[in-house]
C-alpha cells in the first residue's frame, strides 16, 4: 500500500496519487478518511459526506485530513530529541538497490506533441 497526501502546496491538482497508481498498475482511492485493511474497506470523503468503498490491495491511497490525528510534540520532548545522536546508515548496508527506476521518454509541449511508444 502506498499512502500519499491529497494536496500539493502549489496547484492543489491532486495528481500524484492517481499518477503513481497508473504507473504501478494498482487500484487507487482518493480522499481516504479511514482504512480497514482486514475487510479491504476504505472510507472516502466526498462533498456530501463519506462513502465506503471495497478495494483490492496493494493499492494507492491519497489521505484526507481525517485519516490520522497528528501528535503534537511537547517542548520537553523536543529538547530531549535535540540531545539524541543521529545515526547515519549507508544505503548499501540495507540490502536494497540505490538506483533510480524512472526513464524519461520525452519532454514536450502537450499542445503540439504526440507521443508514440
Amino acid at each position: 500500500m502506498v499512502i500519499l497526501g491529497k494536496q500539493a502546496i502549489d496547484g492543489d491538482n491532486c495528481q500524484t496519487g492517481p499518477m503513481v497508481a497508473g504507473l504501478l498498475g494498482w487500484p487507487q482511492c482518493t480522499f481516504a478518511a479511514g482504512v480497514n485493511i482486514k475487510d479491504k474497506i476504505v472510507d472516502r470523503e466526498t462533498d456530501t459526506g463519506t462513502e465506503k468503498l471495497s478495494i483490492k490491495f496493494p493499492a494507492v491511497l491519497t489521505a484526507d485530513l481525517r485519516l490520522n490525528e497528528p501528535r503534537y510534540a511537547t517542548l520537553p520532548n523536543i529538547m530531549k530529541a535535540k540531545k539524541k545522536p543521529l545515526e547515519t546508515i549507508a544505503v548499501d548496508s540495507l540490502g536494497t538497490h540505490s538506483c533510480f527506476y524512472l526513464l524519461v521518454k520525452a519532454i514536450c509541449n502537450l499542445l503540439t506533441c504526440t507521443l508514440r511508444y
